[in-house]
């Protein structure tokens, strides 16, 4: 048998010939079509891999981005060089009212190419397009050269609808844009909006009596802070002060009942950063009232000088002691002043117990 009848089965290291001139030929020997085969499976047109941009809304006179990502799955982004584009076909068409897709009077996209990319940026002119058009946007003919082997990028297809910028102003109107015709600032906002009905309590949202100046929500927050704290009866109320230890033994008015009674709830001493349980002359604090007979809130032991500790804070939560108007609370010293400036804050919790008392 002749040696040419045996490529295909021959158990030799290189089947008696070489066969690396074969070509491929769909339409050829064994061989040749097998060759065909691994080309196909594994050439050029196999490795390459296409990726287009979205479709998107587009709005009139802005410019939007058309791209097609070229890539080998092999070596990633297909060089500049070996992305043709010579033979490129790019129409941009468009479609008014449903009407057929026409390019007349359009200007046509001019598209360009870098590494793994063939992209144009396009600007839908509002001398060309209007709210509510089609675009279509049909790109062929490009080609890439892939393991030696001329691939062709599939056709790229975008459509979608041109909306106008001005249509987005048009449906916030109702928050603002359109005057009223008022001589307040502001006048731009249409009666019976949303805004104009946050802003105004009269019929039909109208704004033209608004004032900015005590109106506004910075205004409105300003005359809140002026209102004074709620001396109402039984109203939560807090009065807070100060007192130096560093004073002679001796009492030294806190807090003083006020215009009416009040219920004193809780009360809290907090000393500074200064250490007096070791100082010299001061032997304890109290605090009480001047009751005939005294309502005491610290005692002695309370206020041992033991207890007077760097930033250490005394606390009472009642019960609740009756202050009528005039009466006040006031904190001892005894023994002597600390040796060195301690101002302790302290804080009381109170309720009038008819309206307008309060702690001076």
């Amino acid at each position: 048998m002749h040696v040419s009848k045996t490529y295909l089965g021959q158990n030799t290291a290189d089947n008696a010939v070489s066969t690396s001139a074969v070509t491929a030929n769909a339409d050829g020997s064994v061989l040749e079509r097998l060759e065909y085969v691994q080309t196909v499976l594994g050439g050029g047109a196999a490795s390459m891999l296409t990726v287009f941009s979205d479709s998107e809304t587009v709005e009139e006179n802005a410019v939007q981005f058309f791209n097609i990502g070229i890539f080998d799955r092999d070596a990633g982004a297909i060089a500049s060089a070996s992305i043709d584009i010579t033979g490129i076909s790019a129409v941009m068409e468009k479609s008014t009212g449903g009407g057929a897709f026409s390019s007349v009077g359009i200007t046509q996209p001019t598209f360009a190419k870098t590494n793994g990319s063939v992209y144009c940026a396009y600007q839908f002119l509002a001398s060309e397009w209007q709210t509510g058009d089609m675009y279509k946007l049909v790109v062929s003919g490009i080609t890439a050269t892939i393991h030696s082997t001329t691939s062709y990028v599939p056709t790229g297809v975008w459509s979608n609808v041109v909306v106008e910028t001005e249509d987005i102003k048009n449906d916030v109107q109702y928050l603002y844009a359109v005057a009223d015709g008022g001589t307040t600032y502001p006048t731009k906002v249409i009666d019976n909006s949303i805004l104009s009905l946050i802003m105004t309590k009269q019929s039909g949202g109208d704004t033209s009596d608004f004032d900015n100046s005590t109106d506004s929500l910075e205004a409105i927050a300003d005359a809140v802070a002026l209102i004074p704290v709620s001396t109402g009866a039984g109203t939560l109320q807090i009065k807070a002060t100060t007192v130096d230890l560093q004073q002679a033994a001796g009492s030294y008015t806190l807090f003083t009942g006020t215009t009416q009674p009040v219920m004193v709830e809780k009360l809290t001493l907090a000393l500074p950063n200064v250490n007096v349980s070791d100082d010299a002359t001061i032997t304890y604090i109290t605090v009480q009232t001047d009751h005939a007979t005294p309502q005491v809130i610290f005692n002695s032991t309370t206020g041992a000088k033991a207890n007077l500790t760097a930033e250490q804070q005394l606390s009472w939560n009642g019960p609740p002691i009756y202050l009528p108007v005039g009466k006040v609370i006031q904190l001892t010293i005894a023994g002597g002043a600390a040796d060195a400036s301690t101002v302790c804050n302290v804080a009381a919790e109170y309720r009038a117990v008819a309206a307008g008392g309060t702690l001076s």
